[in-house]
């Protein structure tokens, strides 16, 4: 979950630097998309791993 949320923000930040926007607003865009995606990987693999347990 760490290294989706970090790239994302990494991502953010380059994007903001490359377009010389005045607020982060990629990065913060792009960070909160990268956690909603860092959840649901966590969520999906505690499925696939409960199912294996049956």
């Amino acid at each position: 979950m760490i290294a989706i949320i970090a790239g994302g923000t990494y991502l953010g930040t380059l994007l903001d630097d490359y377009f010389n926007t005045s607020k982060p607003i990629l990065t913060a865009g792009i960070s909160l998309f990268s956690v909603l995606i860092a959840i649901f990987v966590a969520i999906r693999q505690f499925l696939s791993n409960s199912k294996k347990d049956e």
